[in-house]
């Protein structure tokens, strides 16, 4: 399938029209960092489907950041009362389970939350694939940054022109994880879609297919999130109900212990204990 920014259209029967070429690029990655607003705190109430571990789910979500810190608490579709919490700060991370009793606080890593959440970043790396930035602005190393090359579509009517379709790829000077992805120039170099793959080869797909446009209080933000995670097969669809600037207090990102909760070992959830997704779906 040819994607729809890398398309013109024949003008006239028989007889192809071929647009100049692009613009030259600003300044490389530095210049699509100047047309992105930096990733700010935020407030987020979602809703979501996931398929995992051979079993389906829906739910309800409240994402709070304080990049890169941030705090995820999962609901019932239909209420019920908090499934589970996760909080990242200050390289600690705490996930409480209410109903069970039971928490958990380690160290943060990559490894820890693709026990949690079933996607195998770290909790650095996560909030800009969810907020379509794709990769960390100061931390990833821009390899090629281009127009994709123009090609010829028969058919009638206007079609795009792909002036405004970037594809980047980026290496993470943190983690060695590869980026590649496509941007849309015209609107603050934020992404349509991309790739991360791992040093370890594990990969996260993610598409932006509906954005919300920027408002007094916040910039552009998805109105949707699709994440694949092919080796888990995990796939994880969002959409947006509420979003609004300033995040949440700091001392609210680790959730609070119930009295008398029972700490797990980290170690169990490397047993493949303690997944958050297939409880999504659990009913009230």
């Amino acid at each position: 399938m040819v994607a729809a920014g890398m398309a013109l259209v024949l003008l006239g029967e028989g007889c192809a029209a071929r647009l100049p070429p692009a613009p030259p690029l600003p300044s490389h990655e530095a210049g699509l960092a100047a047309r992105r607003p930096p990733l700010m705190p935020f407030r987020a109430a979602l809703t979501g489907k996931v398929r995992a571990a051979g079993e389906k789910g829906r739910f309800d979500a409240g994402l709070g950041a304080l990049p890169p810190d941030f705090r995820l608490d999962i609901f019932p579709p239909l209420g019920g009362g908090t499934v589970v919490s996760v909080g990242v700060a200050g390289g600690r991370l705490r996930a409480v389970w209410p109903r069970r009793n039971e928490c958990l606080e380690a160290a943060a890593s990559a490894d820890l939350l693709g026990r949690l959440l079933g996607v195998d970043v770290t909790p650095g790396e996560l909030l800009p694939l969810l907020t379509g930035h794709l990769y960390r602005d100061g931390v990833a190393r821009v390899e090629s940054l281009r127009y994709p090359p123009l090609a010829v579509a028969a058919g009638e009517g206007p079609a795009p022109t792909a002036r405004d379709r970037l594809l980047v790829a980026a290496v993470d000077g943190e983690t060695g994880a590869r980026y590649s992805g496509e941007l849309e120039a015209a609107r603050d170099g934020l992404a349509l879609r991309g790739r991360r793959q791992g040093t370890d080869g594990a990969e996260v797909a993610v598409e932006y297919p509906r954005w919300v446009p920027s408002a007094a209080d916040r910039p552009a933000h998805p109105g949707e999130v699709r994440l694949r995670v092919p080796g888990r097969n995990l796939s994880l669809d969002l959409k947006v109900k509420d979003w609004a600037g300033g995040g949440p207090p700091p001392e609210a990102l680790l959730p609070g212990p119930p009295p008398g909760c029972i700490w797990l070992d980290p170690e169990a959830l490397a047993a493949g204990e303690g997944s958050l997704w297939p409880a999504a779906g659990d009913a009230p």
